[in-house]
């Protein structure tokens, strides 16, 4: 699949904008096949293969909520159809591919959620929890409810299985901030007092109520917000993106492009990174396709895979100001890094050939994997981000 595929997909009526939840009542017109339909000519010596029964539900579910919408069907269709193509696309390879698919990410969590998951809701309530299988793993309910929401899906173990910050463990690292910062009696932290790198990554627009500080509740806050899942908010020609790119990337971004085709500029405002390198290299194919520019606005923060989306954009721009971080890409578990594989090793044409696609520098690559671990951050310059074609603007 080439970028002009996903032009004509994009130009053309391939795909009906229809809102997800509104289930397709009008049966499809399918003329009765027969033996002289000419669709069936050389379908005898077409090669077959026989492989497992697969749940199709867990290869389009890319979200793991239980449902699947048009949008995720597609994308992962998409998906599929990107992950094949350089083993060519035959019988054999889609069959392996779905039944790869047909394997959730992490197989502790279909063990986890067929135990306690009893009223099969797609995620797990406080009083499904099997206090045994918590003290097994040495753990509390809110040390898997990572994004703070008060509910625990399979996204949630995901993060948890990266090795993210749950919302309790951020709410103690604030009390911590309050507490080294000689605010404990106000409950609050001058915003105009705190160290310079602090100020960068907290930008003062995490001050909601706008009286110079950010008490408990704003920082809080302001640490989740990267760790929730990724959106879309559509504000006239612009859309907003702030969280975490999950499996559900490239469906977000397909139902952007064809039910908001009035949207022409994509904010990064705040995307600490990605789950699923896979998804996070379609959507930004998609977004190159369309010819969307992106930007980063003055008080941005992103990195990695946000780093990734934004570099689609015709054009890329950076306000003065924005944050914009890089770093080796690693194993789920940390224990396999980009720098581990000489420059001609297969491992690194999936983030090579996504540059290509978008039009981005191949050197790109070669920095990001250079500046810092995967376990650590590089800001970038802004003669760095002009060396790699990124408009800057002093807005």
């Amino acid at each position: 699949m080439t970028i002009m595929f996903l032009n004509v997909l994009l130009s053309t009526s391939l795909l009906v904008a229809t809102p997800q939840d509104a289930p397709d009542t009008t049966p499809p017109d399918q003329p009765e096949m027969t033996e002289a339909d000419p669709l069936l000519e050389g379908w005898e010596d077409e090669e077959w293969v026989e492989f497992e029964l697969i749940d199709f539900g867990r290869v389009f579910d890319l979200d793991g909520d239980g449902k699947v919408g048009r949008y995720e069907a597609a994308a992962a269709a998409m998906q599929i159809a990107l992950e094949i193509e350089s083993e060519g696309s035959s019988t054999e390879a889609f069959g392996e591919r779905l039944a790869d698919r047909a394997a959730w990410r992490f197989e502790w969590m279909d063990l986890l959620f067929e135990e306690l998951d009893t009223d099969r809701s797609g995620l797990i309530e406080t009083e499904e929890l099997d206090d045994e299988i918590l003290d097994l793993l040495e753990l509390e309910p809110e040390d898997l409810d990572v994004d703070g929401d008060g509910e625990i899906r399979r996204r949630d173990l995901m993060m948890f299985e990266l090795g993210e910050p749950s919302a309790m463990e951020i709410g103690e690292e604030v009390d911590f901030l309050i507490d080294e910062m000689g605010a404990v009696e106000s409950g609050a932290i001058d915003y105009d007092s705190m160290p310079a790198d602090l100020r960068r990554e907290l930008p003062r627009r995490h001050d909601t109520d706008q009286d110079g500080r950010l008490d408990r509740k704003e920082l809080v806050e302001a640490f989740l917000l990267p760790l929730r899942p990724a959106r879309f908010m559509v504000k006239g020609t612009t859309a907003t993106l702030t969280g975490t790119l999950g499996p559900d990337i490239a469906a977000r971004t397909l139902r952007l492009l064809l039910e908001h085709p009035e949207v022409r500029t994509i904010e990064l405002l705040e995307c600490a990174g990605s789950i699923d390198d896979e998804a996070n290299a379609l959507a930004g194919r998609l977004i190159h396709a369309a010819g969307l520019a992106t930007v980063v606005p003055h008080d941005g923060v992103i990195a990695s895979g946000g780093v990734d989306i934004f570099l689609a954009g015709t054009p890329a721009t950076a306000n003065a100001g924005a944050m914009i971080g890089v770093h080796a890409w690693s194993d789920d578990m940390m224990e396999i890094q980009a720098g581990d594989f000489e420059r001609d090793h297969p491992a690194h044409e999936l983030y090579l050939s996504y540059l290509r696609e978008i039009e981005a520098p191949e050197a790109f690559y070669w920095f990001s994997i250079e500046a810092a671990p995967a376990d650590d951050i590089h800001w970038m310059t802004e003669v760095e981000l002009a060396r790699f074609g990124v408009k800057s603007t002093t807005q």
